[in-house]
């Protein structure tokens, strides 16, 4: 009764109420700070972002009160895809929650799946609808060649390998284009063909020789693959790509996202 009052609410709700108030109008997260027993949070605000207010207003109410849909939509404005795993750390919860939040965002036309996208491993995007709506303050939709690298070097953190339609849905470029993009990176030996054949749809690339010196870490012993023609095959690929991660100190999760995890309440 108190509550539907306005003279009481729920304990512990504080700091989920800024990181969602912030983030709703395009603004970055709070961020914390302990020194001598005292906690320091600073909120930068700033003007608000247009395309990102309208678009939480066009939400349920209920939708506009989900601090992890309002998370989820915040990453996706400076990443382009997404899977349940890369949130766990912001969200501070398990990824089966994370996905939760995801498959909100889907039911209400804000998201789709990426292609490439599985079952047992979902992978999300902005859909077309709201990237046309978001798209004057989405960085990678006017896409420079060095964030093109970027989020191929993402990507291959990630995933055993990358195909032109991947960099097209994700940077929503031509498929030339992104066939373009990772020829250019290939010349320059940060990735090679990673399948039996070089033409065509079935071809895909992988890390190349000089990946490591492009992921963000020094020496971070990101395995490239060796390919020996006519004995390649993707389960390879997938086991130094796997042997690789495990000894990369890079977290695309951690260091890509630009946004601090939000406190447990306790």
């Amino acid at each position: 009764m108190f509550r539907s009052l306005r003279l009481a609410e729920q304990e512990g709700i504080g700091v989920d109420r800024m990181y969602r108030d912030m983030v709703s109008v395009g603004h970055a997260t709070p961020t914390f700070a302990e020194r001598a027993g005292r906690v320091r949070c600073v909120l930068i605000g700033g003007e608000p972002s247009p395309p990102m207010v309208a678009l939480m207003a066009s939400l349920p109410e209920e939708a506009q009160d989900d601090v992890d849909l309002a998370l989820v939509l915040h990453t996706l404005m400076q990443r382009a895809g997404v899977e349940p795993d890369d949130l766990t750390f912001l969200l501070q919860k398990l990824p089966q929650e994370a996905e939760a939040a995801l498959r909100r965002g889907e039911a209400l036309g804000l998201l789709q799946a990426a292609h490439g996208s599985t079952r047992a491993r979902p992978r999300f995007r902005f859909s077309d609808a709201t990237r046309e709506q978001l798209r004057e303050v989405l960085p990678y939709l006017t896409t420079s060649a060095e964030e093109a690298e970027e989020f191929v070097v993402r990507h291959l953190l990630v995933h055993p390998s990358i195909k032109p339609r991947d960099v097209a849905d994700m940077l929503n470029v031509t498929e030339v284009q992104g066939s373009r993009i990772l020829r250019e990176l290939r010349e320059n030996d940060v990735l090679v063909i990673g399948s039996k054949q070089t033409r065509g749809r079935g071809t895909f690339h992988a890390a190349g020789p000089r990946f490591d010196t492009r992921c963000g870490v020094t020496g971070c012993g990101h395995v490239p693959i060796r390919r020996s023609p006519g004995r390649w095959s993707p389960s390879q690929q997938r086991a130094s790509d796997a042997d690789g991660r495990a000894t990369c100190g890079y977290s695309p999760a951690l260091s890509s996202s630009r946004v601090a995890p939000r406190p447990v309440r306790t």
